[in-house]
C-alpha cells in the first residue's frame, strides 16, 4: 500500500528504453539470478540481484540522481528492486521486461 505522495517505479516501454540507452549516464542493471545473466544479458548490462539490492540498496550507485533502468524476465523483479532503490532515495528509477533480444 502506497502512503499519499510517495513515488512508484515507472515501467518502460521497449521504445523508451532505446532512448534511455542512448544517454551516456543511464545504468543498465540486470536484476536476474546470476545463472540467467550468464546465460543471456542485454550488451552493457551490469548484474546485481534483486536480493542483493533488496538487502543492501545503497551499493547500486553512489549518485542517487543518475538514471538506473532495471530489467528482468517478466518485469516482475525489477519492478520489486526499483520500488526498493526509490524507497532509498534514488531519483530516477525505471524497470520494464525483457524478452531475451537485443535491444
Amino acid at each position: 500500500v502506497l502512503q499519499q505522495g510517495e513515488r512508484v517505479a515507472e515501467t518502460l516501454t521497449p521504445e523508451q528504453v532505446k532512448v534511455y540507452l542512448r544517454e551516456k549516464d543511464a545504468l543498465l542493471i540486470d536484476v536476474r539470478p546470476l545463472y540467467d545473466f550468464r546465460e543471456n544479458h542485454i550488451k552493457g548490462a551490469m548484474h546485481i540481484a534483486m536480493n542483493d539490492i533488496l538487502k543492501n540498496p545503497y551499493m547500486v550507485c553512489e549518485n542517487r540522481k543518475r538514471r538506473l533502468l532495471l530489467y528482468c524476465e517478466e518485469g516482475n523483479q525489477s519492478e520489486v528492486a526499483a520500488q526498493c532503490l526509490i524507497n532509498a532515495g534514488y531519483e530516477k528509477v525505471y524497470s520494464f521486461a525483457w524478452n531475451g533480444k537485443e535491444i
